[in-house]
């Protein structure tokens, strides 16, 4: 009996580790952002600094470099399926939990915004990611 509950304590402690990571994802970006006419402030504030600005005739254009996550609910979803797995398996799963969630941590992205003379979107370029991005 002793066994069972080292087993059982055990399991718990591993449980967080899988849980733990896919808690720890990146958030999902609201992309609607992009549309035409939202304001360069907004797109920054959504998507944070950009990793390359310059000025063409005037107009910023502005390249956006981010990992497009996932929602809460769905990180959650993942954490309770790897903690119930880890624990109905006494921890083996999380060997299994843990490469999972390395491997699906998110998509890179690469945008390039093009706003106009009132540093509204005017046109973007998707350069990486396009699926994850609306047209």
């Amino acid at each position: 009996m002793k066994t069972f509950w080292i087993s059982l304590f055990t399991c718990l402690i591993l449980a967080g580790c899988a849980s733990s990571q896919a808690m720890r994802q990146p958030n999902k970006k609201d992309l609607s952002v992009l549309e035409k006419g939202n304001e360069r402030k907004l797109v920054i504030g959504e998507l944070g600094s950009p990793v390359h600005t310059e000025k063409v005739n005037g107009k910023y254009v502005d390249t956006y470099s981010f990992t497009q996550g996932f929602t809460r609910a769905n990180k959650a979803a993942r954490a309770a399926g790897h903690t119930l797995l880890s624990i109905g398996t006494f921890g083996i799963w999380e060997v299994a939990g843990q490469g999972i969630e390395g491997a699906a941590s998110g998509s890179k992205v690469i945008v390039e915004v093009h706003y106009n003379q009132k540093n509204l979107v005017h046109d973007i370029r998707v350069l990486k990611g396009k699926r994850h991005v609306p047209d």
